[in-house]
């Protein structure tokens, strides 16, 4: 219960790595995405798959290569393992702050939280969460772009503390659209493990 709660933030937060160049960070953006879930929590080693949608808007532009960014996001997870499934909805707000250390070099810090909702065994449960996602921001070419980063969640209602670890690729493959493509392992403290493999579509407005 506790793992499939936190690791909903995978979709709900942990997608902080916005585009940058002839990407989309500092810019008015829309991003939808789909990805597999596999987590495990004791005996229960479930998989499924989780859905999220977010919006980015910039909100100060504090000088050349540096701006701060609002982000809203949605996310659902649905996974089983035979007659047993469990499910978590989440919706969270980061706050992106990027600085353009050199060509191509882009570090962001993002604060962020939310709630999770989830239900397992007949049990509901909703609980907060606060964060912390780090990263920097690769220009490989003027179309390609690599991401790590790491993730740190506090899920505040039973104190349950996430590290996740995690790279996204992206193509943009159109002046107004980008595809990417990420991996995110995360390590739920006395609960579990889980990872993510997610991809989507980024469309500026």
């Amino acid at each position: 219960m506790k793992t499939t709660k936190t690791l909903a933030l995978t979709l709900v937060v942990g997608l902080a790595s916005s585009l940058s160049g002839q990407g989309f960070l500092g810019e008015t953006y829309g991003e939808a995405s789909i990805g597999y879930v596999k987590l495990k929590e004791g005996g229960f080693r479930p998989d499924g798959y989780g859905l999220g949608v977010a919006a980015n808007f910039p909100a100060l532009d504090v000088a050349q290569g540096v701006g701060v960014d609002f982000r809203v996001d949605v996310g659902y997870i649905r996974v089983s393992q035979g007659g047993a499934s469990a499910r978590a909805l989440g919706a969270g707000l980061s706050v992106p702050l990027f600085i353009e250390t050199g060509p191509g070099i882009r570090p962001f810090l993002a604060p962020n939280g939310g709630f999770v909702r989830s239900r397992s065994g007949g049990q509901r449960d909703t609980s907060g969460f606060l964060g912390l996602t780090g990263g920097v921001e690769l220009e490989v070419s003027p179309e390609i772009y690599v991401t790590p980063m790491i993730d740190y969640n506090y899920e505040t209602d039973d104190s349950v503390k996430t590290w996740s670890y995690g790279i996204e690729g992206a193509y943009n493959f159109a002046p107004q659209y980008a595809l990417f493509l990420g991996y995110e392992y995360s390590d739920v403290r006395r609960a579990g493990s889980g990872y993510t493999i997610y991809g989507g579509v980024r469309m500026r407005f």
